[in-house]
């Protein structure tokens, strides 16, 4: 069995509204449609319907709600698109739900426990490391100059020749 306590799974708290019906047309042209006389909010706490003009702030205000409110919990807006229960007689066979619903807003977890490290120190740290070994010496600007001496002379026009050749 595992070690790690099994916490328990929050309670799905939203109010969603009933099937809006899509219009198989595209976009610029409203893709999904329903008078607003039919659409009807269900609370999936309280059970309780609502409709859009009572949206969201009637719902938002009962008791029930509120516990979650006064817990930090913060409401968004979703649309659900899925394959309805039921398959339609015409048209597409997909709806669209409106929800309100409450959620428990988002807490980064910590150290994942106690066996962990955190990166750096996972990552060994290595000595510096010298790039010159140590009978190196300064270069100096004779250096240069003996350098320029050792420089092979290369042709400067198309027209002269170097004594490449000669030395073979």
């Amino acid at each position: 069995m595992s070690n790690f306590t099994k916490k328990s799974k929050d309670p799905y708290v939203g109010c969603k509204s009933n099937t809006i019906w899509p219009t198989g047309m595209k976009p610029p042209i409203a893709q999904y449609q329903r008078k607003i006389t039919e659409i009807v909010y269900t609370c999936s706490i309280t059970k309780r319907k609502f409709k859009p003009s009572q949206m969201p702030m009637e719902w938002f205000n009962q008791p029930q709600i509120q516990q979650f409110v006064k817990q930090g919990w913060e409401m968004t807006k979703e649309y659900v698109i899925q394959e309805p229960f039921k398959q339609p007689k015409y048209g597409e066979n997909e709806e669209l739900i409106e929800v309100f619903r409450l959620k428990r807003p988002y807490q980064k977890r910590g150290n994942l426990g106690a066996g962990f490290k955190s990166v750096g120190e996972s990552i060994p740290t290595m000595p510096v490391q010298e790039f010159a070994p140590e009978n190196a010496k300064p270069v100096t600007m004779e250096d240069y100059k003996n350098m320029e001496d050792m420089d092979d002379k290369l042709p400067r026009e198309p027209g002269e020749e170097d004594d490449w050749d000669e030395q073979f």
